[in-house]
């Protein structure tokens, strides 16, 4: 993965100036900044009071999210590890499904899995969707991701205490659709029947909406904006939200699915306005490289993730 020195030397820099410290992974002191810390500074239901106007990121490097505190678990294809809780008798089993964009939200969903004395697994392969479109993609990665798939509700058919599934991907995966129908018609029906496909005893399917991306030239500036002592680089980074927040056909199936087993989250509030996306939020970097999130951010957004789960699973017997 290819990184940005001059990300990494201005914002070494400026962190050393302000702390007196390199460690710009460090959570801050308690208080009001620490309540305005990453995705808490987008809150709209707790708006942030604190009065800094310093916003610095807090990774200053793409970190590595293979791991990401996952613990290594059977040997099964298509299963990278297990991550959560580790009671003995967890309140809830469920898997991470999709591709390397799903691995990217395990660092939020194992905060709250923690938090919610949950444990999960993580199935994800490079690039495939857990989708019946995958037969569409690409020939050098469609056997593969076929293999996944089947792999997948392998998997799951053995773990019948895997009652929930999350679901998420790239919205730019591209597929190539069957005479008749359009690349979102493919998409969608290909979403819709892998789910359809999932043993029974999963009997909560929930699909997370794509992150939007942060092109390369943005990482430029938030590194010029460090450098200069700007305020706010998220701000004066910003990225137009059309640009860079592309359509998910996920969502799109989910709306048309129109079933009680099948649900959607939304985090964008949390990276974007009306009207723009942001890189750096209350001091975090948001992504790690031009379209996967940073482990940083991943994990500032485990409450509000937790918080728009508890509000699926209201009305969920299990």
């Amino acid at each position: 993965m290819r990184r940005h020195p001059r990300l990494i030397a201005a914002a070494a820099i400026l962190v050393g100036l302000l702390l007196g410290t390199a460690d710009v992974a460090r959570a801050p002191r308690a208080g009001a900044a620490a309540r305005c810390f990453g995705a808490a500074a987008r809150d709209v239901e707790h708006p942030c009071t604190t009065t800094s106007h310093t916003v610095v990121p807090a990774v200053a490097h793409r970190d590595d999210i293979t791991r990401s505190g996952c613990r290594k678990t059977e040997r099964a294809a298509g299963v990278d590890c297990k991550f959560g809780t580790g009671d003995a008798h967890p309140r809830r089993t469920f898997a991470l499904v999709g591709d390397s964009h799903a691995l990217g939200w395990r660092g939020a969903l194992a905060v709250a899995a923690r938090s919610a004395h949950w444990l999960g697994y993580s199935l994800w392969s490079p690039a495939c969707l857990f989708s019946t479109a995958a037969r569409y993609l690409d020939p050098i990665v469609r056997p593969g991701c076929e293999q996944f798939n089947r792999d997948v509700r392998r998997f799951l058919s053995r773990h019948r205490e895997i009652s929930t599934v999350f679901v998420s991907h790239a919205t730019y995966i591209a597929i190539f659709p069957p005479p008749g129908r359009t690349v979102l018609q493919a998409k969608v029906a290909g979403f819709t029947a892998a789910w359809a496909r999932l043993p029974k005893t999963v009997r909560h399917i929930v699909v997370i909406r794509d992150n939007p991306g942060t092109p390369d030239a943005t990482f430029d500036c938030v590194a010029r904006a460090v450098a200069a002592g700007t305020p706010s680089p998220g701000t004066a980074c910003r990225e137009d939200r059309d640009a860079v927040l592309l359509p998910d056909a996920g969502m799109t199936a989910v709306r048309l699915a129109r079933t009680p087993r099948v649900q959607a989250i939304d985090m964008t509030p949390f990276f974007c306005d009306a009207s723009y996306c942001y890189p750096v939020v209350g001091g975090v970097l948001v992504d790690r490289d031009f379209s996967h999130l940073s482990i940083a951010y991943a994990r500032t957004l485990g409450p509000y993730v937790l918080r728009a789960i508890r509000r699926l699973s209201a009305r969920w017997s299990r």
